[in-house]
């Protein structure tokens, strides 16, 4: 029933990839600190998740204890892994994530409630509420089907966008919504229509989940979107998806908006808002020469974004992915990042706490400086690759990754991209490295994206995004704008509502030296 996994990069593998969390500020729960919990423990502490110990022994204890691991009662855990001790899934609270190996969780006597998505089977427990545990093998179910579950699930973990969109009112309203197609973005189109508009969805092939476009459909939402779409049945749906009269429009990349603009489909758009640093660039040369006719929010450049999208969504699922993709054991290995923005840093740091070392290269000094205060060697990129195991470009520049540095790269090595725009990776000839995705985003082309709770505040954003423009886009000149800060800010306070959070307020102290000048 159970998964039966020891290996410590396996096991938090297959824990991210079946439940598309982050695990960063996640609550877990490790029943046992010998070998395997001991190392899971360390690796999941490094990766920023909120680790809670339980073993019988107290020598153990202290061990977890001085490793940095919470060793006495806490708040219920969102994720239990039973890696020592045998335990009853019963005991685990409402809503928590039960991993198992060894055949460590017994779930006698528990009513079934069928699957939550993917691997993941639930039970009411007795006490009320459901517990999630591994499956060791995943039923077949029709692709619709499948969608629906991964749809659901994303939604019971995304409480600021349905917190945000349950007084939105977009009655009469056309949106378009041109993202990558997987659950998360899902919950955002059936939470626009739930407010009223009539929403339209259009994907990349490369980008597209089938079983959920499949599920969308099914549920009235228009999807102009097909996993096997050419680059040239791609255009043709993106044209298609621009005659449907919309007065928003939401993009990843700007490719939408920039067709828009070169085929003349841009009458009648209120304006548009784009969530990437690689789209935003190129709207803003635009904008600079007077060939931008809409207003464009930068959703990309909201801290409730980029802090977190940027860095722990993109950074996790990024390296994931590769990992997913591949028989590579971190550990030990040697991982080269180009690119220190907000998504090397991000790829930067989750590769090192699973184990790697990290080589870090760059063209802009400050950002080769903050690597190297963050603990990173910091080399030119043809330097590191001779040694590089796998190499991500994460600029999001075409041309960072040059048939000169894939030469340099040893037989077996592996080249991702994180981010990304088209030709960041040059092609190859070469038969013994591997080059993911072929050269695209390797988490939304080969894997689910980021991780729901991180796309709950980028996706929280856009919806903001596209109420602010309907209601004040008429008044907006034709430019990037950036995104108000107090709705910035609506996302950051609702997130930490969602968690119970404390928040401190300024005094009338505080605000009086804050405001004051020379006097």
């Amino acid at each position: 029933m159970l998964i039966t996994m020891s290996e410590p990069q396996a096991i938090i593998q297959e824990l991210l990839g079946r439940t598309n969390m982050v695990m960063a500020g996640k609550r877990v729960l490790i029943l046992g600190y010998g070998p395997a919990g001991r190392a899971v423990a360390d690796r999941i502490h490094a990766m920023g998740g909120l680790t809670w110990v339980a073993d019988p022994n107290l020598g153990r204890l202290r061990e977890a204890a001085a490793a940095g691991h919470r060793t006495g009662p806490g708040p219920d855990p969102e994720i239990v892994l039973a890696l020592d001790e045998a335990y009853e899934a019963a005991l685990a609270p409402p809503e928590a994530v039960l991993y198992g190996i060894h055949g460590m969780v017994d779930v006698t006597g528990l009513e079934p409630l069928g699957r939550a998505r993917d691997g993941l089977a639930s039970y009411r427990l007795p006490a009320g509420g459901a517990v999630h545990v591994f499956e060791a093998t995943t039923p077949e179910a029709a692709p619709w089907r499948r969608g629906l579950e991964k749809i659901g699930w994303a939604a019971r973990a995304m409480p600021v966008l349905n917190a945000l969109t349950a007084g939105m009112r977009l009655d009469g309203l056309t949106v378009g919504l041109v993202l990558v197609l997987e659950p998360k973005t899902a919950n955002l189109a059936l939470a626009l229509r739930s407010a009223g508009a009539r929403v339209i969805v259009h994907c990349p092939g490369e980008s597209t989940s089938g079983d959920v476009a499949e599920a969308l459909a099914r549920e009235g939402v228009t999807v102009y979107a097909d996993p096997a779409a050419t680059a040239r049945q791609d255009r043709e749906l993106a044209l298609r998806l621009l005659g449907e009269g919309l007065d928003v429009l939401v993009d990843d990349g700007s490719d939408v908006i920039r067709l828009a603009h070169a085929e003349d489909l841009v009458k009648g758009l209120i304006g548009a808002a784009e969530e990437t640093t690689s789209g935003l660039r190129p709207l803003r040369v635009m904008a600079a020469a007077g060939q931008l006719r809409i207003p464009v929010l930068a959703v990309n450049d909201a801290r409730s974004k980029y802090l977190f999208d940027n860095v722990h969504g993109t950074g996790q699922s990024c390296v994931l992915a590769a990992l997913d993709l591949t028989d590579l054991k971190i550990a030990g290995a040697v991982c080269a990042v180009a690119g220190y923005g907000n998504v090397g840093q991000g790829v930067a740091r989750y590769a090192r706490a699973l184990g790697a070392r990290v080589v870090v290269s760059e063209v802009d000094p400050f950002a080769a400086l903050r690597a190297h205060h963050d603990g990173y060697e910091v080399r030119t990129l043809l330097d590191a690759c001779h040694e590089a195991d796998l190499v991500f470009s994460a600029t999001g520049v075409a041309g960072t990754v040059t048939a000169e540095h894939l030469a340099r790269l040893k037989p077996g090595a592996v080249v991702a991209v994180a981010g990304g725009v088209e030709g960041e990776v040059a092609a190859t000839g070469r038969a013994d490295i591997a080059v993911l995705a072929g050269g695209e985003c390797v988490n939304c082309a080969a894997a689910e994206g980021n991780p729901i709770e991180i796309m709950d505040l980028s996706l929280s954003v856009q919806a903001l995004a596209i109420d602010h423009l309907v209601r004040h886009g008429s008044r907006l000149s034709p430019g990037v704008h950036p995104m108000p800060s107090d709705l910035d800010e609506r996302v950051a306070r609702a997130k930490l509502a969602a968690l119970g959070a404390g928040l401190d307020a300024a005094t009338a102290e505080q605000r009086a030296f804050l405001d004051r000048g020379l006097s």
